[in-house]
C-alpha cells in the first residue's frame, strides 16, 4: 500500500487515463527524477518482494531493483536501462540481474529488449538474453539463452 503508482492505476481504472504513461515522482520530475515501486510474486522458493528504484535523468529511464524472498533464501539485484540502443524506429532495452538463493546458488541474467516500429499502428518486438541456473520471473529455472518474438498494435 506503500506504492504510489498503485493510487495511479487505481485512478486510471476509474477515471480518464491520459495515454502518456508516466510514473508519480518523489522527487523531480520526467526529465530528472526519482520515484520507487514495489512488485510481489508467489515464485518456486516462496514469496518475493521487490523494491524498484526508477531515476530518469535527461529524458532516459534507468531501474534498479532489490529482490528479497523467503522461506528460501531468495536475495537479487537488477539494474535496466531503456533505449540504450536508438536507430530511427527501432530502439532496444538491457536488463542485468544477479542473485543468490538457497537451492540454485549464485546466478546472473543479461536481457535485451527491442522494438521496431513497422507503422503507425504496428510493430515487431523481440527478447534476447542468457541466464545462469536459479528463478527469475518470467524465464526458465535451468541456464540457458531466452529468445522471444512478437507483435505490437498500437492505437
Amino acid at each position: 500500500m506503500t506504492d504510489p503508482q498503485f493510487y495511479r492505476e487505481v485512478g486510471a481504472a476509474f477515471g480518464k487515463a491520459s495515454k502518456i504513461r508516466r510514473p508519480i515522482f518523489l522527487l523531480g520530475d520526467y526529465t530528472n527524477g526519482w520515484t520507487y515501486g514495489t512488485l510481489f510474486n508467489a515464485s518456486p522458493l516462496g514469496y518475493e518482494l521487490y523494491m524498484q528504484n526508477y531515476l530518469h535523468l535527461n529524458n532516459r529511464q534507468y531501474g534498479l531493483y532489490l529482490k528479497y524472498g523467503r522461506p528460501y533464501q531468495n536475495i537479487g539485484l537488477g539494474f535496466s536501462m531503456n533505449e540504450i540502443l536508438r536507430f530511427g524506429n527501432f530502439y532496444a532495452d538491457v536488463l542485468a540481474e544477479i542473485w543468490q538463493q538457497d537451492i540454485f546458488g549464485s546466478g546472473a541474467s543479461l536481457e535485451f529488449s527491442g522494438k521496431w516500429k513497422l507503422s503507425k499502428h504496428f510493430g515487431l518486438n523481440f527478447n534476447l538474453g542468457y541466464k545462469s541456473e536459479g528463478y527469475v520471473l518470467g524465464k526458465q529455472l535451468n541456464a540457458g539463452a531466452n529468445l522471444g518474438a512478437g507483435i505490437s498494435i498500437f492505437r
